[in-house]
């Protein structure tokens, strides 16, 4: 991928660079797009099917009625949504049937990566332009739509932030015990240092009483 978009498509060709885009995204079907390419390097024009294929995002974004750009807004905003609660995951956030759940469909879907990679564009302002440009593709809303759906489903099931055995509910009580996850977690981390340091250096040897001045 570095190569095909830094360094010239030409130089990896176009099945590599239809795998690694398969590889990046594997919820769309990439059979049309790598019989296009693989036309394109035969007739010798695959640099200008390249260039054809290239999108101006801020010409996209003035092109779009407000209608459209309402939609691509809440589409990028369900997906940034979604992405986010599968990338806290990983940072240590409670888990509970629900999450998990909306995980593993994600997962599946094959757009995972997509839905993750919307989190740092929808707070980076060059970010937005792209994210807003992604959604305003009818494959893209598409997908914001369906998991949307899913995310009301795995909600109703007994909510996203509900914490099983918990005494308190709610995003209040949610956060306090990811917050004190943290900490456990920064606690046992601290403790395993400790015990390093002290099986590295050994114990200290007592001095020799015969030794001491007298």
């Amino acid at each position: 991928m570095v190569a095909a978009t830094a360094m010239g498509a030409g130089e990896v060709g176009g099945e590599r660079l239809v795998d690694a885009l398969a590889t990046l995204m594997p919820g769309f079907d990439w059979t049309g797009v790598a019989a296009d390419a693989r036309r394109a390097e035969e007739a010798g024009e695959f640099d200008g099917w390249i260039r054809a294929g290239a999108v101006d995002p801020l010409g996209l974004l003035q092109a779009a009625g407000p209608e459209e750009m309402a939609a691509a807004r809440h589409a990028a905003a369900v997906l940034a949504g979604i992405g986010g609660l599968y990338v806290m995951h990983g940072l240590g956030m409670p888990d509970n049937p629900a999450l998990g759940r909306l995980r593993a469909v994600l997962e599946e879907s094959g757009f995972s990566l997509i839905a993750a990679q919307m989190v740092p564009m929808m707070i980076n302002p060059s970010g937005i332009v792209q994210a807003l440009t992604m959604c305003l593709a009818p494959e893209i809303a598409a997908l914001a739509g369906w998991l949307e759906s899913v995310l009301a489903e795995q909600a109703g099931t007994g909510g996203l932030l509900r914490l099983p055995g918990a005494k308190e509910e709610g995003p209040k009580a949610f956060m306090q015990a990811w917050i004190g996850h943290l900490h456990e977690l920064a606690d046992r981390a601290r403790a395993r240092r400790t015990a390093t340091t002290q099986d590295t250096n050994g114990p200290r040897p007592s001095p020799d009483p015969s030794s001491r001045p007298r």
